[in-house]
């Protein structure tokens, strides 16, 4: 599982041979992994399950700032987690060059799945708000809130294909990123107009340089 801390769940029934009384399991992986729990289940009655889509009605993109990030369960020992809370002076990460989506209303860029991007960078976030549920929650239910979306995400590294620029922007029709079989996303006229309407802020990069040097000269 990429990405933070989270819970993952995998089906095993036909992992053994029928028969078998091994059940033993070995997990095997080239990547870095803190696992704090691990645990099955067996022969768990089917529960009914009910999916709700709640229409999203506000989406605002803003500069929210760095965020500082933690290590858990133990310091220098454990995978880094990211404190909401607790903002820091600038960012851990250089900006990309290139163009951003500008600040305020993004809504209309959410709603459907295409190739109108949201495109944010380091210390941006957007804040959702979503229609209200008008059923109550039946006696003995649990409810569970589950976001869907659909994007790319690039780091900004060396060793990543263009990791230091915005562009060239993803498309859903792409077959390899950047664009290698030589066919960019057409530039039609729907398209330049996204770009002209929402890609138009950019992120400065002296201010990370300087807030580096000053935290390399505190050290």
């Amino acid at each position: 599982p990429g990405g933070k801390t989270k819970t993952i769940a995998i089906d095993i029934s036909d992992v053994f041979a029928v028969g078998s009384s091994d059940h033993r399991l070995r997990i095997v992986t080239n990547m870095e992994f803190y696992w704090d729990a691990a645990f099955f289940t067996v022969d768990e009655e089917p529960v009914e399950i009910r999916q709700t889509e709640l229409s999203l009605v506000r989406a605002d993109l803003r500069e929210r700032g760095g965020v500082s990030l933690r290590e858990w369960p133990l310091a220098g020992n454990g995978p880094e987690n990211f404190d909401y809370s607790r903002l820091i002076p600038g960012s851990p990460w250089p900006p990309m060059a290139g163009a951003f989506t500008r600040l305020g209303d993004v809504q209309p860029l959410l709603t459907d799945r295409d190739d109108h991007l949201v495109v944010i960078g380091s210390g941006d976030e957007i804040q959702l708000a979503f229609a209200e549920l008008s059923e109550p929650l039946p006696d003995g239910w649990v409810r569970d809130f589950v976001i869907y979306n659909v994007g790319w995400d690039k780091d900004w590294d060396l060793n990543t294909v263009y990791g230091e620029t915005v562009e060239p922007l993803p498309f859903r029709d792409m077959t390899v990123y950047a664009h290698r079989d030589g066919q960019p996303r057409p530039l039609d006229g729907e398209y330049l107009r996204y770009l002209k309407k929402y890609q138009t802020r950019s992120q400065s990069r002296p201010p990370f340089w300087s807030e580096t040097r000053r935290r390399s000269a505190a050290d």
